[in-house]
């Protein structure tokens, strides 16, 4: 008698052409009629927003679209070219924002990306802008430090800025206009 044998397994049976082709067609129809109830699985919808600032076109801004409280999804981002027209990305390079609503947060830093700004410094001294950046005096003071925006600061935080777009289809024409004058 020998331990471990065990007796040969029962040969399974190879499944049919028929019963393959069967389940193919029904695999087929059940992700059409999902597909036709629309399950949610909507994709980015390639928009391509304009942005001036003062008449002008907005070139070199960096752009978000972020989520408004209650929705859920991923943001989408991009920079403006020199005409101020952005192509935004969620998952891929160029291919859009997902449907609904958003806040549009834009910043616009200065030529010298080094340049930042603790957040209890005074802007309006340009003495206290040179020793704040990080190629003038090197006066910065340890703290929070952000990049200094060449536009209001209230189009940078999603949670001041005016600007606001709700998107359904990818042949909306969003246009946004930034103004010197903003608060």
């Amino acid at each position: 008698m020998m331990s471990g044998f065990a007796p040969p397994a029962k040969r399974l049976e190879r499944p049919s052409r028929r019963r393959i082709a069967s389940v193919w067609q029904a695999s087929t129809i059940a992700c059409g009629v999902l597909g036709m109830l629309g399950c949610g699985a909507e994709g980015p919808i390639a928009i391509r927003p304009v942005f001036t600032y003062d008449g002008k076109p907005l070139a070199e801004a960096s752009i978000s679209f972020v989520r408004t409280e209650g929705e859920q999804g991923r943001a989408s981002f991009g920079i403006t070219d020199a005409t101020g027209v952005v192509e935004l990305t969620t998952y891929q390079p160029g291919d859009g924002v997902l449907p609904g609503n958003y806040r549009v947060v834009v910043l616009k830093a200065p030529p010298n990306p080094f340049t930042y700004q603790a957040d209890d410094q005074d802007l309006t001294d340009p003495n206290a802008i040179a020793k704040l950046s990080a190629m003038g005096g090197g006066g910065v003071r340890p703290g929070p430090k952000r990049v200094i925006s060449t536009i209001p600061e209230v189009y940078a935080d999603p949670g001041t800025t005016p600007l606001t777009c709700t998107v359904k289809d990818a042949d909306e024409v969003l246009k946004f206009e930034l103004s010197s004058k903003a608060k």
